[in-house]
């Protein structure tokens, strides 16, 4: 009892401390209005800007439309196409034969960094700039750190009001229920375990609506959960499979995810998030009950489902439901995480399942993504999300459909309807635009060589014409010296 009345408490002290999360939250839209030009973050509401593209690719369709005038006054795209007038005054920017797109969409990042508290902000402030710098214009961070639970919220809230710069962003805050992430100390009663801070702790359906009420009134958007207790025995090598490792079925190379809930805890959770206007995504790995909680329950967006391909019953269940499911990526890099979910992509796709792009980047600083390179030269640190696209035409995927996986694909799965505003590049939705300098339906590879940025009607990055460089012009500067202090 005791525990109910301190969670009710707990409750209601949030509700009152967290008014600008909740209000911020709740306000439905990823935009501030356009402001009167004193603010550097923010475009001035008379601002009229005019951008030549070579090539346009609007996030639309499959096609490139060729030599188009994109006119933007204030944050708003206000038209587009080849003979568009371009008002007196107005600010020209000629990329000449670059390919012009809608700002990327990243559904799984993990924005904050690593290690004591202040170097966890120092990550994230850090990497909100680098997602911005790479072209990803909004993002969901999937799952704070331990020692700041809250804190991506707070990011997220400080960078719609321009106190700091950087995607616009969703988050979920702390995820519900522990992960069985690594080996534990006996004893292993469920009350002796020291949870840790990221985490939620939940004990049957009432607890897990509460778990859910809380994240809504700290101002969560989405609800993430951890369906399934992925590594419970000695790790090794995280990617691969070592003698003694009781991860994967025997004789298979399925992976044992334990059920970490129950159906009525899943439903439990589904339901709640559906009465708060939140979105639903549930980490699962391996097969059996956990997955087939996650989906039943249902869950608005299955996450990993990292083995879902020795189960073909549960991948029909998934097409048939007809909603997406997010594969991530750098976090399946090598081995057979690897290996495991290029087979379900090929199988989704092929059922016409929407896979939204969602890396599974994670928070550093630049100094970070430059010194924590793999052997083949990709990073998985914030910044680097596009080495993702190649996996996707190999898997085959053309190259617009991988394009549109970070477009309106991924703009779907937001909530508050940000599909109404974002992820395509049409009149009266807002103007996040980036461009490439050469031909991404040639080469996919190319959208890791992003060169420009705008936000918002606002010039974050411009490599690609003289004179404009934006207002992150300086980071590969930084970013050098940085690089440089380090090695000493």
């Amino acid at each position: 009892m005791r525990r109910t009345n301190l969670l009710a408490i707990f409750l209601g002290l949030a509700a009152l401390t967290a008014g600008t999360a909740g209000e911020l939250a709740g306000q439905g839209g990823p935009w501030a209005e356009p402001g009167d030009g004193s603010h550097p973050y923010f475009a001035s509401a008379d601002q009229v800007v005019a951008i030549r593209a070579g090539r346009l690719f609007d996030g639309t369709g499959e096609a490139y439309a060729e030599d188009q005038v994109i006119l933007v006054r204030g944050q708003d795209i206000a038209a587009i196409g080849p003979d568009v007038p371009i008002p007196a005054g107005a600010t020209v920017i000629d990329l000449g034969d670059a390919t012009v797109l809608p700002g990327m969409i990243d559904t799984h990042v993990h924005i904050m960094g690593f290690g004591t508290p202040a170097n966890q902000w120092i990550g994230g402030v850090q990497s909100a700039e680098m997602a911005l710098h790479a072209g990803f214009t909004t993002v969901v961070d999937q799952g704070s750190r331990e020692d700041l639970p809250w804190a991506t919220i707070e990011l997220r809230n400080a960078i719609m009001d321009g106190r700091l710069l950087g995607p616009r962003m969703q988050v979920t805050g702390p995820v519900i229920n522990p992960r069985g992430g690594i080996p534990l100390e006996l004893p292993l009663g469920y009350n002796n375990l020291d949870l840790p801070g990221d985490r939620l702790e939940i004990r049957g359906p009432d607890s897990a609506r509460h778990a859910v009420r809380l994240l809504k009134i700290m101002g969560a958007d989405w609800v993430k959960v951890y369906g399934t207790w992925d590594n419970v025995a000695p790790r090794g090598d995280m990617f691969e499979h070592y003698p003694g490792d009781i991860r994967y079925l025997p004789g298979t190379d399925a992976m044992a995810g334990l059920p970490a809930l129950t159906d009525e805890e899943f439903s439990a959770i589904a339901d709640e998030a559906r009465r708060l206007g939140l979105v639903t995504t549930c980490h699962t790995y391996g097969i059996g009950e956990g997955a087939w909680g996650c989906v039943e329950a249902p869950f608005d967006v299955p996450m990993h489902m990292m083995d879902a391909d020795h189960d073909p019953e549960l991948i029909r269940e998934m097409a048939g439901r007809g909603t997406s499911v997010q594969l991530s990526w750098n976090d399946a890099w090598t081995g057979r995480r690897n290996v495991s979910t290029r087979a379900v992509f090929r199988e989704l796709h092929a059922l016409g399942v929407p896979l939204p792009f969602a890396s599974a980047t994670q928070g550093g600083t630049w100094t970070d993504r430059e010194m924590n390179r793999r052997p083949d030269g990709t990073s998985g640190v914030i910044g680097e999300g596009a080495n993702m696209f190649p996996i996707f035409v190999e898997e085959g995927m053309t190259a617009a459909e991988a394009l549109n996986t970070a477009f309106m694909v991924a703009a779907r799965d937001l909530n508050y309807n940000w599909a109404s505003r974002l992820g395509s590049i049409e009149e009266g939705k807002l103007a996040d635009i980036i461009a490439v300098p050469g031909d991404p339906l040639e080469d996919i590879a190319e959208m890791m060589n992003v060169g420009f940025v705008m936000r918002g009607g606002v010039v974050i990055r411009n490599d690609l014409a003289a004179g404009q460089p934006g207002i992150l012009a300086a980071r590969t500067e930084v970013r050098g010296a940085a690089a440089s202090v380090s090695d000493r």
